[in-house]
């Protein structure tokens, strides 16, 4: 390579060919196959290359960051850095050719103010590009964040970002699960206008989100007017789950009526069960999902389903009785071998919280979980 093919490459536009043959007196080109790494991450930084034809990844710790190609840069910020060590992988990602600039000559090369000058200008360049890549991907981060937020309660969410914990790694949890349903639902929602029901449906809904997010609980989903919730997601299930979600069963069932479908006030039954879950991510690229399964879930839907038996609306499952203080536990009703299809007969406990208000269930949101994350 001559230094008349140098003076073509931006990096060195304007740079007097003595201050080029006097940095380097043979410039020297490398060669390099697809997949062939340039430098990887950790390694001293002894120059850097002007990439003269083909491509490569900068990578970092396995994850793509971007694309460079022809009269790019590639390793010059490593030579600026205190530690002088290479911060990204770089790869071939077909044939390339490129100039290899040795930290001696680069030094050499910085005493001339053109070269510094354009040396400036590529590092500019490169910023801009960066920070217009960090603010997409931000963006897009913010639109998959802000769907999840509308699962979990807003500092339940920014906890797990600071942990940065996988939430849609497939697991088992143990969890209580809280399934509701409006009463009478599909007979009042036939003969409304469908703009009407979806407005009525939606503050509703908005409402319900609200309350299982104040009780530190996560939506997990609607089925059409029904609610399914679950709390224990993402920590150790405790007595204080279980309260906090009888709590907001309790609020849900006593601020329906303040909610109208179709001019008539609303009611709601709920059922609550503890159990062992799947939660997870599940589907393909086309369609994915967060969600919660397991027969626990089923159990919930069913005892919700018992309300309307026992006439009050809320039941629960032995499960999540067990984990109630006995003075909560005690102003239940207890319902002995009740049958429950696709399961054994269970031992359910029932409540009307618009008949306890003024006893021993009157009060705030549980505050046992304050201190946690």
């Amino acid at each position: 390579m001559i230094i008349d093919d140098l003076t073509a490459i931006p990096l060195f536009a304007d740079v007097s060919p003595e201050v080029l043959r006097a940095a380097l007196p043979c410039p020297t080109c490398r060669t390099f196959l697809q997949g062939q790494r340039l430098f990887e991450s950790g390694d001293p930084a002894t120059g850097f290359f002007v990439i003269l034809r083909g491509n490569v990844s900068v990578e970092l710790e396995g994850a793509f960051l971007v694309p460079r190609g022809e009269h790019e840069l590639i390793g010059e910020q490593a030579l600026l850095a205190n530690d002088g060590r290479r911060t990204a992988t770089v790869s071939a990602r077909d044939l390339v050719s490129a100039l290899w600039i040795p930290r001696e000559s680069c030094d050499a090369l910085l005493k001339d103010s053109q070269f510094s000058l354009n040396l400036v200008r590529v590092l500019s360049n490169k910023l801009t590009q960066a920070t217009r890549d960090r603010a997409y991907r931000y963006s897009k981060e913010a639109l998959v964040f802000g769907e999840f937020r509308a699962h979990v309660a807003p500092e339940v969410l920014d906890q797990l970002i600071a942990d940065g914990e996988a939430y849609g790694a497939p697991r088992k949890a143990e969890v209580i699960v809280l399934f509701s349903d409006i009463r009478d639902f599909t007979r009042r929602s036939t003969d409304l206008a469908p703009e009407q029901l979806a407005q009525d449906l939606t503050k509703y809904l908005n409402h319900v989100v609200d309350l299982v997010h104040q009780h530190r609980g996560m939506v997990d989903k609607f089925v059409g007017d029904a609610v399914m919730a679950v709390w224990g997601a993402f920590e150790d299930l405790s007595a204080a789950h279980a309260r906090l979600a009888l709590d907001c069963a309790r609020y849900m069932v006593t601020s329906a009526a303040t909610f109208t479908l179709g001019a008539q006030p609303l009611q709601i039954g709920v059922g609550l069960n503890a159990g062992t879950v799947f939660i997870g991510n599940i589907g393909g690229d086309g369609k994915r999902q967060f969600t919660v399964l397991g027969s626990a879930v089923n159990l919930a839907s069913r005892f919700e389903a018992k309300t309307k038996d026992f006439g009050q609306p809320i039941v629960l499952g032995e499960d999540v009785a067990r984990l109630l203080a006995p003075e909560v536990r005690s102003t239940l009703s207890k319902h002995e071998e009740i049958e429950i299809k696709g399961a054994a007969p269970q031992r359910l406990y029932s409540f009307d919280p618009l008949a306890a208000i003024g006893g021993s269930m009157k009060g705030g949101t549980s505050n046992e979980l304050e201190s946690r994350p």
